[in-house]
C-alpha cells in the first residue's frame, strides 16, 4: 500500500527557459550533463540523506552559476557537498 505524504512532494513551476544555438548556455549545460557519467564525483554513492538526486542537480547548478537558480530548502541532499 502506498501512503501519500503531502509535505514531501514538491510544487513545480517553470522558472527559466534556456535556449540557443551551438555556443549557447543550453548547449553547454546539455553537454555537461551528458558527460557527467565520467565527471560526477559521487557517481558510486547514493543515500536518502546523503548524496542523491538533489545532490546531482545542485552539482550541475553550481557548475553554471549564470543560470542563477537554487533548489528549494526541502531538497534533501542538496547541501551534501
Amino acid at each position: 500500500m502506498f501512503y501519500y505524504i503531502k509535505k514531501f512532494f514538491y510544487r513545480t513551476k517553470l522558472l527559466k527557459i534556456i535556449q540557443g544555438g551551438e555556443d549557447s548556455l543550453a548547449k553547454k549545460v546539455s553537454d555537461f550533463i551528458e558527460n557527467s557519467k565520467q565527471t560526477y564525483p559521487l557517481l558510486k554513492k547514493y543515500s536518502f540523506v546523503g548524496p542523491n538526486c538533489s545532490t546531482y542537480v545542485e552539482w550541475v547548478l553550481n557548475n553554471f552559476p549564470e543560470i542563477d537558480l537554487e533548489l528549494p530548502w526541502n531538497a534533501i541532499g542538496k547541501n551534501f557537498t
